[in-house]
């Protein structure tokens, strides 16, 4: 990963990223590691990020709760996946933030810092621009017009990232169910919706026959299948639904 040049970014955000970081205590670091207070994620938020776990994009969880890095990672990948990025682009943007940005702080330490409550203005919340080779840069808002205008800078488009909206707005987090869990896995829409659907038991993908077989704990009538209802001493105990639909039309 590449990052944009910083003789674009001006002396005066270089002086104010400076005086914040001398102010910046060893015992700050540490609380982002510590679990993040107050998560509670629905069943589709999950599964993306356990896919994303497996994918590299976030590590495990400690003791089962992710810490600060952890949901200020998921909140990136939550906006940019949704801004068309693959996960691919989004690990390698998520490894460059790791990279460091002053001696013992990484750009992602340092953003997740300056973006919590108080510690930097308003006007003066950090932005991460993404050119459109996907080099990245920390910045303010004065310096856009250099490095979006920037004549040797041959990118087709740039990418602006509000970190602090991104890291202090409690709405990031439910994206997944606003835009639906197939924004933000690189599975075909069916496959994704199958696998994601409440009560599935077992899901058959079949590519040469061109077909998703599903079975799940009740459910709607199925277009194309059955349901199958199980009796014990005149009481239902099991009722699954199995369906066949085309996988690709």
């Amino acid at each position: 990963m590449q990052y944009i040049k910083t003789e674009l970014i001006s002396s005066q955000t270089h002086a104010t990223f400076d005086a914040f970081a001398e102010k910046v205590m060893n015992h700050q670091l540490v609380e982002l590691l510590n679990p993040a207070p107050g998560l509670d994620f629905d069943d589709l938020t999950t599964r993306v990020l356990n896919d994303w776990r497996e994918q590299g994009l976030i590590t495990a969880p400690t003791g089962g709760q992710y810490n600060t890095l952890d949901v200020a990672r998921a909140c990136m990948g939550f906006v940019l996946k949704h801004r068309g990025f693959s996960l691919v682009v989004i690990k390698s943007v998520l490894k460059a933030m790791d990279a460091p940005m002053y001696h013992d702080i990484s750009m992602l330490q340092f953003v997740v810092l300056a973006c919590r409550g108080g510690n930097l203005p308003t006007a003066e919340m950090p932005l991460l621009v993404i050119d459109g080779d996907n080099r990245i840069g920390v910045c303010l808002a004065r310096d856009l017009p250099a490095i979006v205008g920037d004549d040797d800078a041959r990118t087709y488009s740039h990418t602006v990232l509000n970190m602090g909206r991104i890291l202090n707005d409690e709405m990031v987090p439910k994206k997944v169910i606003h835009f639906g869990v197939e924004d933000f896995l690189e599975l075909p829409h069916k496959i994704a919706r199958r696998l994601c659907q409440s009560g599935v038991k077992k899901v058959n993908i079949e590519p040469l026959k061109n077909r998703i077989y599903t079975e799940t704990n009740g459910g709607a009538d199925p277009l194309f299948g059955e349901r199958v209802i199980k009796y014990q001493n005149g009481r239902i105990v099991s009722e699954v639904v199995k369906e066949t639909e085309v996988l690709r039309d």
